[in-house]
């Protein structure tokens, strides 16, 4: 699917500052470091970027990024370097620069648009996912290593940053499918039998299910109903409908101000306690902390 290595750099932007990135044959990613930038995608609303943030463009669409909505852009050309040991400044001289410093890791991936992934045809221009306040620890650790072999003059940096930023795009699209499960299964080869049996996941969580219940639900033997499942979606029934759960769950945590123990029987569970350890297997803190962190790193209405 790729055609050549993998490009990265980092980005430092004192404001005012705005570029205009045209569409490319290939993904883009950014990846907040310090401080913020605002997205202004093609007839889009603006989208404000905070640390931790990250921003895949898997088509390579057209975009601007800015110290503000209202900064006006420069169009630029990517960076020809494969690999950059030094950040990129942007932006006015540092000693005139008045407000905080955006940081950013940028990474460009070339692609044979005749043979694009599935995955990537089905997912949004633009996909933002926040790895703060504990989400995505794997997306995050790769960030991590990325950062690292970017400020520092180690042997073998170029063959390790082009690894992982390999890694980046994986990791990226496991985190923003474990969020769009539906989205996950949608990429396989349809199936109408399988696709019901998503409907009554989806429709009714909060019901008891059996294997054998869907499997009837379907008119599938429940042996057949579960390899055929597994096949196509990539899970086992149940353990996408735990999934399933944990995704709507972690949703009217920090969207809506019902107590726990709504929540939980809202989303199949009979006691706040059961669905509290399930939500910290899965999410890995409990729901009362999921929930004060996501409002700590909440936008700005």
């Amino acid at each position: 699917m790729t055609t050549g290595r993998p490009r990265s750099f980092l980005v430092e932007g004192h404001p005012p500052w705005g570029r205009r990135f045209s569409s490319a044959p290939g993904a883009g990613v950014h990846v907040m470091l310090e401080g913020r930038t605002t997205l202004l995608p093609p007839g889009g609303e603006p989208v404000r970027l905070d640390v931790g943030d990250v921003l895949l463009l898997p088509r390579g669409a057209g975009h601007g990024l800015a110290s503000g909505p209202d900064v006006p852009l420069i169009d630029v050309e990517h960076p020809g370097q494969r690999y950059v040991s030094g950040p990129v400044t942007i932006g006015p001289d540092r000693l005139s620069a008045h407000g905080p410093r955006s940081r950013m890791l940028c990474g460009t991936y070339r692609l044979d648009t005749s043979r694009q992934a599935p995955l990537l045809r089905r997912l949004p221009a633009s996909v933002v996912l926040e790895t703060g306040a504990g989400r995505h620890p794997e997306l995050s650790a790769v960030v991590a290593l990325l950062v690292r072999e970017l400020t520092q003059s180690a042997p073998g940096g170029p063959l390790a940053v082009g690894s992982l930023l390999d890694l980046l795009l994986v990791e990226t699209l496991r985190a923003w499918f474990r969020q769009h499960p539906y989205e996950n299964w949608a990429a396989e080869p349809s199936d109408p039998l399988i696709t019901d049996a998503l409907r009554h996941l989806h429709d009714y969580p909060q019901r008891s299910w059996t294997v054998a219940e869907l499997a009837e639900a379907v008119g599938l033997s429940r042996a057949a109903f579960a390899r055929r499942f597994t096949d196509r979606v990539g899970q086992p029934p149940l353990a996408y409908l735990t999934s399933w759960r944990m995704s709507m769950a972690s949703r009217l945590l920090r969207d809506e101000n019902r107590v726990l123990a709504d929540i939980a029987h809202s989303v199949g569970y009979s006691s706040s306690y059961a669905f509290s350890n399930a939500f910290k297997r899965v999410h890995g803190v409990a729901p009362g902390t999921y929930r004060q962190n996501s409002a700590i790193y909440a936008r700005p209405s």
